[in-house]
């Protein structure tokens, strides 16, 4: 009995760090992300990365012997195909879009709104309880997304557009929280990076070679976006999205999303000191109220 206890409370250490780390990388991977998005195009970056993305996630798996099976794949069709299209084809390049538009130091921060869907999503569809905290709570919440969006101007610009397609693709990240769980545990987190990462780039390749076909000739500016979608790949499409869905097998889902408002304390300070991508005061001040609803959040989640 103790030892099993021991092994359960080192698995959730485990867990809570392979929590953050992916916050801290996802961050830092948005800086990347942006640059090349704006050299490559948004169809180009996301069949490429996610391509990439396959090829690492079944090497790893083959190292392990841990390759996904057509039968496992026939077994979980359905989640594959929900997890394919909101996580991936959808939304995944509904917010890469938007990176033509808004600042990677606003989506760093926008993104952190992702637990408190999360936590409508298990509202709507798992019958959990949201208490009066829990609802106050998302009002400042929202309240912060507001001023680090609009930075005390109501003019809509470009850049508010680029914060609607963000929030408007949140939605749909958060509902895949649900399949990307139970596809964690049911078919692993190499099968579940994998197999749709997979099918997107398949999909995505043959357009984005008719629509933008610039991207993949040898030009400075192409080079320079192929330099940082290779760093972004490794930030975010494999040490994050691994070790999130490891985190997914030992947590529920709205305490593996709500520790990913740890990494933006790190990554935003990067963007304005190397990008120029800074924030002017409300903007701040709405970052602030995002980032400390999110650890108040999970505070109060911890208490119950």
């Amino acid at each position: 009995m103790a030892s099993t206890q021991s092994n359960t409370a080192s698995e959730r250490r485990y867990a809570i760090v392979a929590s953050i780390i992916p916050t801290v990388a996802s961050s830092l991977s948005w800086i990347s992300c942006h640059q090349s998005v704006q050299a490559l195009g948004t169809l180009t970056y996301a069949a490429v990365t996610s391509l990439v993305t396959a090829i690492i996630s079944l090497s790893i798996g083959w190292s392990k012997s841990n390759i996904p099976s057509i039968d496992l794949v026939r077994k979980n069709w359905r989640t594959f195909l929900t997890l394919l299209l909101t996580r991936h084809l959808v939304c995944g390049v509904a917010l890469f879009h938007a990176l033509n538009f808004t600042s990677a130091s606003k989506i760093m921060f926008l993104t952190k709104m992702e637990p408190y869907i999360v936590l409508l999503w298990s509202w709507l569809f798992q019958g959990q309880t949201i208490s009066r905290r829990s609802l106050g709570l998302l009002s400042l919440h929202i309240v912060g997304a507001i001023l680090l969006s609009t930075g005390g101007s109501l003019h809509l610009t470009v850049e508010t557009y680029g914060d609607l397609i963000v929030l408007l693709s949140l939605v749909g990240l958060a509902g895949s929280y649900l399949p990307a769980q139970k596809l964690a545990r049911e078919a692993g987190s190499i099968a579940a990076v994998a197999v749709p990462s997979l099918i997107e780039g398949i999909v995505l390749l043959p357009i984005a070679l008719f629509v933008a076909p610039e991207s993949f000739s040898l030009t400075p500016v192409s080079m320079r976006g192929w330099y940082y979608l290779v760093i972004s790949v490794l930030l975010f499409n494999i040490i994050a999205q691994l070790l999130w869905f490891y985190s997914l097998r030992h947590f529920e889902a709205w305490l593996s999303s709500a520790l990913r408002c740890l990494g933006p304390v790190l990554a935003a300070p990067i963007a304005w000191l190397f990008y120029d991508q800074g924030l002017n005061a409300l903007q701040v001040v709405g970052a602030s109220t995002v980032i400390a609803t999110s650890f108040l959040m999970l505070r109060e989640k911890r208490a119950h």
